[in-house]
């Protein structure tokens, strides 16, 4: 058996100089001599050819001859080292206290500060990396939190509903927990008033073996008293001051099993009292009083209206008696609010309703001994609501003249909650006005309802989170763009011009996006004069109808277009790419996949759209790239899993009319292409799983200019048996360089690379671009450009830690073929990669 060897051999290095701050992943081919000086004249065997040099005799197949004619040229890209950057940050985020989506705050008010809890959940592009949690924070009496970030209750599979109460010592938050496969769990915890949880665990209070809506706590003058509401009645139990549970099994309250939605409870110290809404034909509000020891002191619950509909009511205690409220519709189909004074014993004192009628949604009260304040959601249109307040009198009267608008602007429903320091009242409510998230806000409101907070307090408003980067060369710098999640608005639009040399992070802002819109996943194009930068966007008006936007970006990152993102198509899903006088614009819309041209000059506005796919089945994630004169479209076909593609003309006519071909004719799914064109031809990206189980390849095919496919097969890029994802793409002037996410550890996706030759080799074993800084991070959402020299810009997100909890911040590497083995990024210092701080809406 004769030892055969290869015709070169790929080494990869890793060394990192300290000096220089650089990480080395050098892959260096050695042109190997011909070791098999066998008879020319024999024959070789099937499928295999003799390559045409005089010195080798070997029979090798078709592209070990290409590899052996391109590793001898001078300069070749397999020949050269890989020289990769340290990662750089780029842009400069806002950061504020909390991440996630904070909804259903509660409130009790201590004797030197407040306790707002709330149920959070993890942002909706990564909630898998936040757990849901109860988070608190404390308020101080000028309404500012006393935490620099809020902390956490509990964090469990699923919790929501968290309610607080105050003992004179410590507050009490209760909630509900449902973790995977389990029953529901009522929880509680001791939180100090110097903000430290005492039950980390969480004390069981009871078991829920069907759906649980909602819960309500009050402290009762020697015990918390904790409600909820399950589909088959009210429960509840009390917790002593040291946190141990009074009430096994819970107390039942009587003819409740039509309860439905919020529960509301108060106490004079001596008698509770537990308030609740029926909904149905024979919607009402019901009362039940409990006393101190937990006896129930009403065998049948007190009727407080009957109508056709009611919200969630709300109740206080006004120093001599408890004030009901309700929104509700009565017989007359008029929607309007309702009060009830009710004496401890139970009896109506006045019947009498709020005076003003209005279309109004939930409420909350809170009184302070002299008055009360009352809050409501009041109707704007179909899906906004505003938040109103007025005085009462202790008889529950209202104050003429001062109603007052809170500054809210709320979604559906803004959960707001007041409470009275002893000096002043506070409301706190969760604002959803920019569709994305609830963030938390408090105003608070003098004893004569002047509103002292006109611009709100931000209470938990999230983190910024910076994603889905996209990135371009304009011949003479990098611009990246990305999407951002700050708090109280967005996602929106962000953009920052990157060079290798940090500058000045002080530099004028710009700004993308101005719309209070969901605003993702932007792409971005260099059409001669000016970045092409387009985005998916979503309304917030109730039909979330989802449109592609654009707008056209100087080198400087000023806008050209008026300031305004001036395009419109309906879709999503953008990609973007231009060539000579034009640019194409691809997207999906209505599950096939359209595009769009717009010439250089040629406004933004209404574009017309082409159709190029009639399949009965999804067409998504369009794929787009140009050879300077033309363009390819590659897509997925959800029918076939496979992966169709077109070319078309720069004035937007298809070479291929009713002819659309595949990229490959491989079995398995194909999935999230990209493509790039070295100038001729183009090297298509994808990943395929051919297994039918969780593992996939990246793979690539070439296709010429006249749209046939050189590589039908496909070219395998990953190693087997790995999990990827998104691979990126980009010609660098005498090689491609393909990126992708790989899973290497369950949930630890890093980012890995290998090149690929204009004639199809493989020029690396998958290399992994290893964070320098630590490990186990995740890299993901990669974006790829090259200036066309043989130098990449990737951008990716990374999860960075930090307190509460980690964020995503956008980062980025320079790779260079370093063709004369000098390191040419040698001098090039650490820091920041954004010339901008960021493009701003």
């Amino acid at each position: 058996m004769r030892e055969k060897m290869g015709w070169f051999t790929l080494i990869a290095m890793m060394s990192q100089t300290r000096n220089l701050g650089l990480l080395l992943l050098a892959a260096i081919s050695v042109a190997a001599a011909c070791t098999d000086y066998t008879d020319p004249s024999r024959s070789c065997p099937p499928g295999t050819t003799r390559c045409p040099d005089d010195e080798c005799r070997e029979c090798c197949d078709d592209r070990d001859c290409q590899a052996y004619e391109f590793c001898s040229r001078e300069h070749a890209c397999e020949l050269t080292a890989l020289v990769v950057t340290e990662e750089y940050e780029i842009g400069q985020p806002d950061r504020g206290p909390a991440a996630g989506s904070h909804s259903g705050p509660q409130l009790a008010w201590g004797e030197s500060c407040g306790l707002v809890a709330w149920s959070e959940f993890g942002p909706w592009y990564s909630s898998e990396h936040w757990p849901p949690q109860v988070l608190a924070t404390r308020l101080g009496q000028d309404g500012q939190p006393l935490d620099p970030y809020p902390f956490t209750v509990f964090a469990g599979e699923l919790v929501y509903h968290a309610c607080v109460s105050w003992d004179g010592a410590s507050f009490l938050v209760a909630w509900a927990s449902e973790p995977a496969e389990q029953d529901t769990s009522v929880l509680a915890s001791r939180v100090s008033p110097e903000g430290e949880v005492l039950d980390a665990q969480g004390i069981p209070i009871a078991t829920v073996s069907s759906d649980l809506v909602d819960l309500a706590a009050v402290w009762n003058g020697t015990s918390h008293l904790v409600f909820w509401n399950e589909s088959d009645g009210i429960r509840g139990a009390r917790v002593s001051p040291e946190g141990t549970v009074l009430d096994r099994p819970p107390l039942s309250i009587p003819d409740s099993s039509a309860a439905s939605g919020r529960l509301a409870v108060s106490s004079d110290g001596a008698v509770s009292m537990l308030v609740w809404g029926e909904w149905g034909s024979d919607a009402s509000v019901q009362l039940v009083r409990i006393g101190p020891g937990g006896e129930i002191l009403d065998p049948h619950p007190t009727t407080l209206f009957a109508g056709l509909y009611v919200s969630a009511p709300a109740i206080a205690h006004t120093g001599e008696h408890f004030l009901v409220a309700w929104s509700a519709t009565g017989q007359d189909h008029e929607r309007m609010l309702h009060l009830k004074l009710v004496s401890p014993d139970g009896e109506a004192v006045d019947a009498d309703g709020f005076p003003i009628r209005r279309d109004t949604s939930g409420c909350d009260l809170a009184c302070s001994g002299s008055g009360c304040l009352l809050s409501w959601e009041e109707i704007r249109d179909r899906y906004f609501l505003d938040l109103e307040a007025a005085c009462l009198s202790a008889d529950g009267q209202l104050v003429a003249g001062s109603e007052f608008t809170l500054p809210a602007t709320l979604m559906y429903e803004g959960r707001a909650r007041t409470a009275w320091t002893g000096i002043s009242y506070i409301t706190i409510w969760s604002d959803r006005s920019d569709c994305a998230k609830n963030d938390l806000f408090a105003a608070r409101s003098s004893a004569g309802c002047e509103l002292v907070d006109a611009a709100g307090i931000p209470v938990a408003v999230g983190l910024s989170q910076m994603l889905a980067p996209s990135v371009a060369w304009s011949g003479e710098r990098f611009f990246a763009t990305w999407m951002e999640v700050q708090g109280g608005a967005g996602p929106d639009i962000f953009g920052a011009t990157v060079d290798r040399t940090p500058v000045d992070p002080a530099s004028d802002e710009h700004t993308l996006a101005t719309e209070p819109l969901f605003q993702l996943f932007p792409a971005i194009a260099w059409d001669g004069s000016s970045f092409l930068v387009v985005w998916s966007e979503q309304s917030c008006d109730g039909d979330y109808a989802i449109a592609v936007s654009g707008v056209r970006v100087r080198p400087d990152g000023s806008l050209a277009d008026g300031g305004q993102a001036l395009l419109s198509l309906p879709g999503l899903s953008p990609a973007v790419a231009c060539a000579a006088d034009s640019c194409l614009i691809a997207l999906s819309e209505d599950a096939d996949v359209v595009y769009a041209t717009v010439g250089r000059d040629q406004p933004l506005g209404e574009l017309a759209t082409q159709h190029v796919t009639f399949s009965p089945y999804e067409q998504l994630t369009p794929a787009v790239a140009s050879n300077g004169e033309s363009y390819m479209l590659a897509w997925v076909d959800r029918g076939q899993m496979s992966l169709p593609k077109i070319r078309v003309a720069p004035i937007g006519l298809a070479h291929e009319v009713g002819l659309i071909n595949d990229v490959s004719v491989s079995a398995g799914s194909h999935i999230e292409p990209d493509l790039a064109s070295d100038g001729s031809s183009y090297l298509v990206v994808w990943v395929e799983d051919r297994a039918g189980d969780e593992r996939s390849s990246v793979v690539a095919a070439r296709v010429e200019q006249n749209g046939a496919v050189l590589d039908p097969g496909g070219i395998r890029l990953s190693a087997e048996g790995q999990l990827t994802r998104y691979p990126a793409v980009a010609w660098g002037g005498s090689c491609h360089l393909v990126i992708w996410e790989q899973e290497v550890d369950q949930g630890d996706w890093r980012l890995y690379a290998t090149r690929v030759s204009r004639e199809g080799l493989v020029l690396d074993t998958p290399f992994e671009l290893a964070s320098i800084s630590s490990v186990g991070i995740q890299e993901v959402g990669p974006s790829l450009v090259s200036d066309g020299a043989d130098l990449w810009l990737i951008t990716y997100h990374r999860k960075v830690e930090g307190a509460p909890y980690p964020v995503f911040r956008i980062f980025g590497r320079f790779l260079q073929l370093d063709r004369e083995s000098q390191p040419p990024l040698a001098d090039s210092p650490s820091g920041s990669l954004g010339v901008d701080k960021g493009l701003r809406p």
